[in-house]
Order: C-alpha cells, then sequence, then structure tokens
C-alpha cells in the first residue's frame, strides 16, 4: 500500500502521460520510498499498455 504522496505522485506522472508528455522527473527524499513506488509506476504502465 503506497502513501499519499506515493499515490499523488504516481497519479501525476499518469496525467503526464495522458497528456502526452513522455518526460518526468520524480524527486523524494531518503526514505520515502522511491523504489516502491517506481514499482507501481512500472506495474500500473504495464497493465495500461498491456
Amino acid at each position: 500500500m503506497e502513501r499519499y504522496y506515493q499515490q499523488r505522485a504516481i497519479r501525476a506522472i499518469g496525467e503526464s502521460f495522458e497528456r502526452g508528455r513522455r518526460k518526468v522527473l520524480l524527486v523524494m527524499a531518503t526514505g520515502t520510498g522511491r523504489t516502491r513506488t517506481v514499482i507501481a509506476l512500472a506495474d500500473l504502465l504495464t497493465v495500461a499498455t498491456g
């Protein structure tokens, strides 16, 4: 389960992709779950394209 700020980051990146932007930069502090966030994002994108 993602934290609220991880969910917001995933949502923001997804919306950016929907608008046609293909380059994004995700900046998060140490210990905020960057790896977990990117894994959830990759899962979302895999499901969306598959």
